[in-house]
This record gives C-alpha cells, structure tokens and sequence, in this order.
C-alpha cells in the first residue's frame, strides 16, 4: 500500500530465517540446540553445532535436509523424552503423561532408538536406526568425556545428553551407568521458514515515509517491522521487540507533532 502511494523500499532481498519451524505451515515449533541434536535425514550425522546463530542453522538445513511434505531444508530434531519443551509448547510435557507421548504427524514422535527404524521407514527417511544410534552415543559419550569441542561439529553450550547416565555427588556423570536402550526419545520434523523480514518501506528517523527520491510523504508513518533498514542484513534477537517499542512511540510523537 504504501508503495502505492510512491514508497520507496531496502533492504527487500534480506529475510531472517527460523531454523525451528514445523514442516507442515511454517509456524515456530519452539525448542532449543542445547539438550538436543540435529541429524541429516539422509546419513543420520550431525552436521551443525545446534547451540549456533539462526542463520547459522537455517543455512546448515538447507545444505543437510531433505525435501519433505513440502518444505525444503527438513532435518530431524532428537532430545531426550524428559525434557520440555520450551515455550508454550502445544504437544504435552513430562507432567502431562496423558498428551506427552502423542505422536503428531509430520511433527512429533516418541520413540526407542530401537523403535527407530520402524519410523524411518514410515516418514520415508532414508537414515537407519542403527546410524542414530551410532550418532547419539559418540556424542552423549563426549559430553560425558568433557570433549564436547573435539567433536565434528563440536558442540557448545550444551546442558543434556541425549541418553540416560547418572551423576556422582560433584555432578560428573557416571559412564558406566550411562544408556541408550529404553529412554524415550522426543523425534520432530524441522524445517527453516521466514521468521523477520529485514526490508521494507524507507523512513527517517522521526518515521516519515520516504518515497522514492528520498522527500517526505506527507500523513504517511510507519513503524516496526514494514520498514526496512534498520538491522542491516540479519536481526540481533529480542531487537524486533525493542524496534516495536522504540519506532511506535516515535512514530506517535511525530504524529502528534506534526499535526500541531
């Protein structure tokens, strides 16, 4: 609408992608790289240090996933079972037994590593049981190890294994305890999806529009994320709250200036 009335637009080539995003419409399906593990659909590896930048992941997906239901990049996501979801996460939690083992299709799965195979083969994903299995246990036993950073990719800022070991009184874990055979696992489809747009109307800095030859639109204001140029090529996270904020308000004191 805007550029209907002759807006002039940056920054239009530049999207932030959400590398968390449900398979089937995009939408954010919540969750964190720290107690959990991104596989490739195709070889059951690793392929991205899960704590990484958003674009970070979005790229690594598209390089790594698959085709599936639709959306390019899909990866599948594996934690262990007993931990939540962050978020308000719509699928259950470990305090509720009654919805959280529901499988969702295209979504979510709990399942054995044992299990595994079975599933693969339902979702049409060419990675084994066996695969997985090799992938969680080299990485949960370097977590246990304290050689997060030796493995490929290494991993930073971690806070779960994948599996089951239990800990001694100063909090190491105890290797031999440690197992994969039995613990549920949390299996989701993900995909990147657009999550911010970084382009968008041109505006001064007391949020005038500009048109195309950089003059005042007279009555035209815009604030928040229609307008372009703020963060460049890739947004900082929390700044879309504060640009909410920050703009909104200007663009009000503006108004109120203006038509004094």
């Amino acid at each position: 609408m805007a550029e209907a009335v002759g807006a002039g637009t940056t920054g239009l080539a530049f999207t932030q992608m959400m590398p968390i995003s449900w398979v089937d419409n995009g939408n954010l399906a919540f969750g964190g790289g720290d107690y959990a593990i991104y596989i490739s659909p195709e070889t059951g590896k690793r392929y991205v240090n899960e704590t990484g930048e958003r674009d970070v992941l979005s790229l690594g997906e598209f390089k790594n996933g698959i085709s599936y239901d639709g959306s390019n990049g899909t990866i599948i996501e594996i934690a262990n079972a007993s931990h939540s979801v962050p978020g308000p996460y719509p699928y259950g939690t470990p305090d509720t037994p009654d919805t959280f083992d529901m499988d969702v299709e295209n979504r979510q799965y709990t399942r054995t590593v044992d299990q595994l195979d079975d599933l693969f083969r339902e979702l049409g994903l060419t990675c084994t049981g066996d695969e997985v299995r090799a992938t969680i246990e080299e990485y949960d036993k370097a977590l246990m190890e304290g050689r997060s950073e030796e493995l490929d990719p290494p991993k930073t800022g971690w806070t779960s294994l994948i599996g089951s070991a239990d800990k001694d009184d100063n909090g190491n874990y105890i290797e031999d305890t440690y197992t994969l055979d039995g613990v549920r696992l949390k299996i989701r489809l993900l995909a990147p999806s657009t999550h911010h747009t970084m382009g968008g109307v041109t505006v001064d800095d007391q949020r005038h529009v500009l048109d195309t030859d950089g003059s005042v639109i007279s009555g035209l204001y815009a604030a928040g994320e229609v307008t372009g140029g703020i963060h460049g090529g890739n947004r900082l996270g929390g700044n879309a709250i504060v640009e909410i904020f920050v703009s909104g308000r200007t663009a009000a004191n503006t108004i109120d200036a203006d038509n004094k």
